[in-house]
């Protein structure tokens, strides 16, 4: 991303995104047009884009050319930054023709650059995913370039997933985070996930300080989905005077969330009533969207344990749209994986259970869980 990606990929709706403007196109025709901008001023054989793209199918050679030439009708507006060109006998090319690093009389001055980083920080902390994406997808029109860590939080907002897992440019221990989130986000049973976690807690030193409490406090539901009360209740125990001392909306807003999924797992009725109060007190005085649609579907959980199964149904879609229109990807699909880890559990309510199965199964397919899974767990497994 940054300067060197100037064209942004939307993954769920298949659209390619440049100053403003969105094009829009179809599955394959986006998988094959990420895939060579990602790997721009590489030549691939006709055979190697068929392998890529078509993995599982049995297309012949003129499927590539059908679809290289939708892609050059669809992209032709965008000429002035590349060419999808034709390497006779053998395949095509993506030819980057912008300079990687346009000149910006704004790039060398760093208390604009200190205000963008700032800006980008508060929109990240009031879980505003839209509006991130919005700066990060005109970096170039605007004179911006954002900091290395947003150009790859980025990938991960959106739910380009593909891109974290199989990217070089981070080190394993700057992406783990993002790995094992990844693979506890498409696993409804989290025994899977577990010993990723509980290897990371081993060698948490090595995770980048930015990520650790994260770590600490998503560990903790973790311990919960695998029926592991009393640790998530040390976990609890141990992080809470951490938060305290943060003095972060945010973060705390996230821990009463864990208090409530708690309470959910353990019919604690104090606590739950403790964190409700103290996560809406925060949300009247900050209405961090990301958080207001999560902490939203753990208060519809918990109306299901109350017995209220039509204000739970109500809280749950709330909370659902807050996180749709976020558009923090991540969120969203935790937010479904939840309703349903409960639904399946305690079997309240068979007619929402239904419906957000097939959510669960539209959002499987649009983010293409079977495939990452083939590539992430041989990855977690050789290197923890």
């Amino acid at each position: 991303m940054g300067n060197s990606r100037l064209v942004q990929f939307k993954p769920g709706e298949f659209q390619a995104v440049y100053a403003g403007e969105t094009i829009q196109l179809l599955p394959k025709e986006y998988a094959l047009f990420e895939f060579l901008y990602n790997n721009r001023n590489r030549s691939f054989s006709r055979e190697a884009l068929l392998d890529h793209v078509w993995p599982l199918e049995e297309p012949s050679d003129r499927t590539v050319d059908d679809h290289i030439y939708r892609l050059r009708k669809k992209l032709k507006n965008w000429e002035t930054l590349f060419t999808i060109d034709t390497i006779r006998g053998y395949g095509y090319r993506l030819t980057q023709k912008m300079p990687l690093s346009p000149d910006n009389p704004l790039i060398h001055d760093s208390e604009f650059l200190e205000s963008v980083t700032k800006l980008f920080s508060k929109y990240h902390g009031m879980g505003m995913g839209a509006a991130m994406q919005t700066l990060a997808a005109n970096q170039d029109v605007l004179g911006i370039e954002i900091d290395p860590f947003y150009r790859v939080y980025m990938h991960f907002v959106m739910g380009d997933f593909r891109w974290i897992v199989e990217t070089d440019e981070l080190a394993f221990w700057e992406k783990a985070f993002y790995l094992v989130h990844i693979c506890l986000t498409f696993q409804l049973d989290a025994e899977q996930a577990l010993p990723y976690f509980e290897r990371i807690v081993e060698q948490k030193q090595l995770l980048p300080p930015v990520w650790q409490k994260d770590f600490d406090l998503n560990i903790i539901g973790v311990y919960l989905e695998t029926g592991r009360i009393e640790q998530a209740k040390a976990q609890l125990e141990a992080i809470e005077p951490i938060i305290t001392a943060m003095n972060s909306n945010s973060f705390s807003l996230i821990f009463h969330v864990k208090q409530l999924y708690f309470s959910i797992y353990t019919g604690d009725h104090r606590l739950a009533k403790e964190a409700i109060e103290a996560a809406e007190a925060l949300l009247r005085n900050m209405p961090m969207q990301r958080e207001l649609g999560t902490f939203s579907i753990a208060k519809g959980l918990w109306m299901y344990r109350q017995g209220k199964p039509a204000e739970a149904r109500e809280m749950l879609d709330e909370g659902i749209e807050v996180l749709k229109r976020t558009k923090f990807v991540p969120h969203l699909i935790n937010g479904v994986r939840h309703i349903l880890l409960f639904l399946r559990k305690f079997d309240t309510d068979p007619e929402w259970k239904r419906k957000y199965e097939k959510v669960w199964q539209q959002l499987a397919e649009q983010y293409q869980f079977a495939e990452l899974e083939k590539i992430m767990i041989p990855l977690l497994k050789n290197r923890l």
